[in-house]
């Protein structure tokens, strides 16, 4: 019984080893651009999995009372970078300054045009409820009958906003990005790409006397249809492993062309921000998590502000159990952010972003 333990703890030792392989490779897999190979891409997208299997050996070593719990911890510490991105645990909230800058980014999913007619509303009221300074929207969209929500009635609904601009992602579609802003919009650059419904927009603010750039993006989607999405989530309630290949192929197949396609928007967003003078704000929905060569791309020298002054995953799409953090905020080190939040509020298939944002000189000693 004595050689069959050991032998046991042996095969558990060696599955461990390989896990531990297999987290590592995924905590740095975004060193790795996707046009170079697409597979380190996949490791990424699967930390979470490989994180909490490694959480679940160190449990079954203590209880075993076997010192090799040791290694995966020490992996854990290796690779604790990447761990507190994706993992960030800030926990005190902070009193806002009223000379701070309040930011809100939110994917709204055609401002609830494709949902209910109550879900627009709903998504407007929530923004003013929150009364940022800076609001970035995604997928932003209006009706031109007056029986929808013109782009007039969303205006007047976010009078306190007297600054606007909205860029719309292609002549065909006026699916796009806006802003609304406190402070006067002094220029505007459309960052376009080759996509249909997806682009970036460069917008220089003068805040305070300061002039500093904001970048709003909606990157490329991972394309996954709404029967795909249906698929996934039937399959996650109810197995069948005869239709396990048909759903691996398909998410394989649609997920690398969208990591193809990232990367080169990142590369593009990334010669952009580093040419910037001003301090720079980047945010928007990256459709890519905090481990993830488009995010690590992007994020370059800026600060990551959910990682800074956030807790937890933080997950920001919700929809049909497909739950990542993909919406992000991002500084130069100009500032200092705190209170980052995720608000789970049911208008869209993402929850909206709010963080404070601090110039140095103006955080009270």
């Amino acid at each position: 019984m004595h050689f069959i333990g050991k032998l046991f703890d042996g095969l558990v030792l060696l599955i461990n080893l390989v896990v531990l392989a297999l987290f590592a490779c995924s905590c740095y897999s975004d060193h790795v651009s996707p046009l170079q190979s697409i597979y380190p891409s996949f490791f990424g997208i699967l930390f979470p999995f490989f994180f909490l299997a490694v959480i679940l050996f160190i449990v079954y070593w203590v209880i075993r009372l076997k010192w090799y719990a040791v290694i995966s911890v020490v992996v854990i510490l290796l690779c604790w970078e990447p761990v507190t991105r994706y993992l960030p645990y800030h926990m005190m909230e902070e009193k806002e300054n009223a000379s701070d800058i309040k930011l809100l980014t939110y994917n709204t999913c055609g401002l609830g045009q494709n949902a209910s007619k109550n879900k627009g509303r709903e998504m407007l009221d929530f923004i003013n409820r929150e009364d940022p300074d800076i609001v970035c929207l995604q997928e932003y969209t209006f009706f031109k009958r007056p029986d929808g929500l013109t782009e007039k009635k969303i205006r007047k609904v976010l009078s306190q906003y007297p600054y606007y601009h909205y860029n719309a992602a292609s002549n065909n579609y006026k699916i796009g990005l806006a802003i609304f802003s406190k402070y006067p919009i002094l220029r505007t650059q459309a960052i376009n790409y080759e996509s249909l419904y997806n682009n970036s927009c460069l917008y220089e603010l003068d805040i305070k006397g300061r002039k500093v750039t904001v970048i709003n993006n909606h990157l490329e989607s991972n394309q996954l249809s709404v029967e795909d999405k249906a698929f996934y989530n039937e399959m996650i309630r109810h197995f069948d492993s005869d239709k396990i290949e048909e759903l691996r192929t398909t998410l394989i197949h649609k997920l690398a062309k969208a990591y193809r396609i990232r990367a080169v928007q990142a590369d593009t967003l990334n010669r952009i921000i580093n040419r910037q003078k001003n301090p720079v704000i980047v945010c928007g929905d990256f459709n890519d998590t905090p481990i993830s060569y488009c995010y690590q791309t992007i994020r370059g020298n800026l600060k990551d502000a959910f990682r800074e002054s956030g807790f937890g995953p933080g997950i920001t799409y919700h929809e049909n159990k497909f739950l990542f953090r993909i919406d992000h905020v991002l500084h130069s080190i100009d500032f200092r952010a705190y209170n980052a939040k995720v608000h789970r509020v049911n208008y869209s298939d993402h929850y909206p972003v709010t963080v404070s944002l601090a110039f140095p000189d103006t955080v009270t000693k």
